[in-house]
């Protein structure tokens, strides 16, 4: 019994430290970190996925762009080729690159049936463009997407700030809600422990105490999903910031005050400087570009080229040399009919690309329109959600005065702590939705209106 005893107390011990360790652990994991938005920001710009991955193909874009450059430059290649031969011809001919050709060799039973002979041939080759005009419209094609993949980066940067600053205020209202609940919650409390006291009193009945006491359980569970916002508000902040550890972040920084909307919406225009319309804008002209190039290709092409040998016995020997240059006109008349559909395609393309730039325009203008009557709206929503928000806050106060001293029912003052909870959450409500649009509006108009209200 002893030993059962003893083994009981050790297992407690050491559960007992067992909890301590992950409690500490866990404290440890979510250690809160204070931080601002410009800090989200600036690790949304070094770290963020997309815009590494944006990187990459503004990369592949430009070494495309420097390959296109082959156009104009030379090719230079170098070889170094080892034959054995007993072919008459080509033995001869061996012998001639070599400089070793006597009067001996002159013999026909030798130039019929010569020795094998070996030979070294060290060869330098160049091949220079004169006129390539598929190449030189194909060029300026690849140069266009370059640039359009510039300016495709720079939109998406400017998406991915947006969404920082969306996730960040999320969070900031998320936090807000969950304060909101935990005040909910304490009062619920607080009431529940008065009806208690009022029960026990006989002043209120048990259907009342009851009510009180479900009011609790139901705030509680609104506190926990509150709650779970916070985490996930902050967990998706944390992946669009790039960051592999997790960590609570502490939003420094408070909501944006209400911008003066009939001031500000007024002279708000669709910028021709937006990233994503001038990326649309290059797109379309590579495109154009790439059409010109497949018309261009039933021109004919003029290359020069040049070449300078060394034929030994020797491995990079250089007993007998030569050299060779010419000028080489090529034009393909006929080659079944690809040029002709690669032309057509090109052509649909271009028009397809001009398309898209004008539907991207005309959206964009609707899109302010519509942001604009929207904002507005907002603006008084907030207004609104706010002044209805101080009211159920004052009444909630009044019923609960007069609840302690048993002159107000249950069940009004049930009803004014859910009155006053809804009108606080539509209050987080109105608030994001300005946020949001507010962020739109930054897109549409390719200007930051938040870094001036904070």
């Amino acid at each position: 019994m002893k030993i059962l005893t003893y083994i009981h107390n050790n297992i407690s011990k050491l559960l007992t430290v067992i909890l301590i360790i992950a409690t500490a652990y866990q404290s440890l994991a979510q250690a809160k970190k204070p931080m601002t938005i410009e800090e989200v920001i600036g690790k949304v710009q070094q770290q963020n996925w997309d815009l590494k991955k944006m990187n990459q193909q503004v990369g592949m874009a430009s070494s495309e762009s420097k390959s296109a450059n082959s156009v104009f430059l030379p090719s230079v290649n170098f070889t170094e080729t080892f034959t054995n031969t007993t072919d008459p011809m080509l033995a001869f001919g061996t012998k001639l690159g070599q400089s070793s050709i006597e009067q001996a060799d002159f013999i026909p039973a030798v130039l019929n049936d010569p020795d094998q002979i070996s030979n070294f041939s060290t060869s330098i080759n160049v091949e220079q463009p004169l006129f390539n005009l598929d190449g030189l419209y194909g060029r300026k094609a690849a140069r266009k997407q370059s640039e359009a993949s510039l300016y495709n980066r720079e939109w998406i940067q400017k998406m991915m700030v947006i969404k920082a600053k969306s996730l960040y205020y999320q969070l900031v209202l998320s936090k807000r809600a969950e304060q909101v609940m935990m005040q909910m919650k304490s009062a619920s409390a607080a009431n529940q422990e008065v009806a208690q006291g009022l029960f026990d009193q006989g002043i209120i009945t048990l259907a009342d105490l009851l009510g009180a006491q479900l009011r609790l359980k139901q705030v509680e569970s609104e506190w926990l999903k509150a709650k779970h916002q916070v985490e996930r508000s902050n967990s998706e902040l944390l992946q669009q910031m790039g960051e592999t550890d997790s960590y609570q972040i502490d939003p420094v920084d408070s909501l944006p005050i209400p911008l003066e909307a009939q001031s500000m919406l007024s002279d708000s225009k669709i910028s021709q400087e937006r990233a994503d319309l001038k990326a649309l804008k290059l797109k379309a002209e590579a495109a154009e570009f790439g059409w010109l190039s497949q018309k261009g290709s039933f021109a004919p092409r003029i290359n020069a080229f040049g070449r300078y040998t060394f034929n030994d016995t020797q491995f990079f020997g250089t007993q007998g040399n030569n050299y060779l240059v010419g000028v080489q006109l090529k034009w393909d008349i006929f080659n079944g009919g690809k040029q002709l559909g690669a032309t057509q395609k090109a052509r649909y393309e271009s028009q397809f690309a001009q398309i898209e730039l004008e539907e991207t325009q005309s959206r964009a203008h609707h899109e302010l329109h519509q942001l604009k009557n929207d904002f507005e709206l907002s603006i008084k929503q907030i207004e609104l959600a706010g002044l209805s928000a101080d009211q159920a806050r004052e009444l909630l106060q009044i019923r609960q005065d007069r609840f302690g001293q048993g002159m107000e029912k249950t069940s009004d003052l049930l009803m004014a702590e859910s009155n006053y909870m809804n009108q606080e959450i539509q209050l987080l409500k109105a608030q994001h939705a300005y946020l949001q649009l507010m962020f739109q509006l930054e897109a549409a108009i390719s200007e930051n209106l938040t870094d001036e209200n904070l």
